[in-house]
């Protein structure tokens, strides 16, 4: 992976490896969250753990902040729609059918592949996510990302799905998205205040009814404001000239405060959901680290981790019971000390994994996809050339 040559890339960079730091950042979180859950989260494959505790003794600061690193998936949704958007501007949603079939082939082969590893290892019965266990219907929904219409076991069929399944409801609103806002800013904007206001009314609706769950906070309509968000630092991509060099630093505040002062966050969950606070914190980040990159975003270990950190994300969970064994085994308690190492154990075990993942499942695919498109865009642009000669 290049380093940046510049220390201001400009909207035009094609390449951002600040996005892919981003990433690493953001799988980072996501890993330590699963691993502070403890015995839960490392069982949940296996049986249905609702109710069971979390098997380490923390301080109340520090077990907040490690339970909030879900919103590495929030991250993941704001830089993808920032990628995503950034493309858009340049007709990278033209035609249609390229764009979905590079969409599919960047997170089809992985998924579907981590679904059967997932059917073989641990079996379709009874778990967390799936109370009642898979069956094949379930399979099929998940499979074909159409899982939200099915049923929540169907989200599941890969350990932390619903996010893939979400992502894929963005790609194919996209489009007309981008069409809707054409390139505006404040239309961005337009659309993304009333999408938060819709769906924080929407959830305080569903907490004065004792309805509002996990599952409601993962549903793709509770998540469109966060893609909105990253949309929209997108679309401020060209107006940083004037705070570039307070960026970096801007950048590095954002996250931090994402990350370390949300879960104390004096907003209640009933004025603005956790998720949608350490959203807009998120794209603000994002747009600041494009305009100027902090050094640590850029870093070779954040940035390897980015590019590997949708592998790390599918197959992680795998790990998650043998790491939790072997950390307690060489560091027994339920201390910090022995979360570190459980979060360390992971973490290593995760790259080991996606390195094989990444090189034999996710490449080919979008390869053979980029050669099969280029080829095409080719034989149309030959068949231009000799009606504009015959003109």
């Amino acid at each position: 992976m290049n380093m940046p040559t510049q220390a201001e890339p400009d909207a035009s960079t094609t390449h951002l490896p600040v996005l892919d730091g981003l990433r690493g950042l953001a799988i980072l979180l996501v890993l330590a969250s699963h691993c502070g859950s403890g015995l839960f989260g490392a069982r949940s494959l296996y049986t249905n753990t609702d109710g069971w505790p979390h098997s380490f003794d923390l301080p109340r600061w520090a077990d907040l902040i490690i339970s909030m690193g879900y919103h590495g998936v929030t991250l993941f949704f704001v830089v993808s729609a920032f990628t995503l958007t950034r493309q858009a501007t340049r007709g990278g949603l033209s035609p249609l059918w390229d764009y979905g079939l590079r969409r599919v082939m960047r997170i089809g082969p992985g998924f579907w592949v981590a679904a059967i590893v997932y059917a073989i290892l641990i079996g379709v019965g009874s778990r967390q996510s799936a109370p009642n266990g898979l069956t094949a219907a379930d399979y099929i929904a998940g499979a074909t990302f159409t899982g939200w219409l099915a049923s929540a076991a169907a989200v599941e069929i890969v350990p932390g799905g619903w996010s893939v399944q979400d992502e894929v409801i963005f790609y194919t609103i996209l489009p007309l998205l981008a069409w809707a806002i054409q390139g505006r800013w404040w239309r961005s904007i337009a659309f993304t205040i009333p999408a938060i206001i819709v769906v924080q009314a929407t959830a305080r609706y569903a907490m004065v009814h004792g309805n509002w769950t996990y599952n409601s906070y993962a549903a793709p309509f509770s998540q469109l404001p966060v893609f909105l968000l990253g949309m929209t630092a997108a679309y401020l991509m060209p107006y940083g000239t004037r705070i570039r060099r307070q960026a970096r630093f801007v950048a590095l505040l954002c996250l931090g405060g994402g990350i370390f002062a949300v879960p104390f966050s004096p907003v209640l969950q009933w004025s603005l959901l956790a998720h949608l606070q350490f959203a807009g914190l998120a794209a603000a980040a994002t747009v600041c680290a494009a305009w100027n990159p902090p050094r640590l975003l850029v870093s070779a270990l954040l940035v390897r981790l980015g590019t590997l950190s949708y592998s790390m994300y599918l197959f992680h969970f795998l790990l998650l019971w043998p790491m939790y064994s072997l950390a307690s085994r060489f560091v027994p308690g339920n201390s910090i000390a022995t979360l570190t190492a459980y979060f360390l154990l992971v973490t290593a075990g995760s790259v080991a994994v996606s390195m094989f993942t990444y090189r034999w499942i996710e490449q080919p695919p979008r390869r053979w996809m980029a050669a099969r498109l280029r080829a095409r865009q080719h034989a149309r642009q030959d068949a231009v050339v000799p009606q504009i000669a015959v003109h």
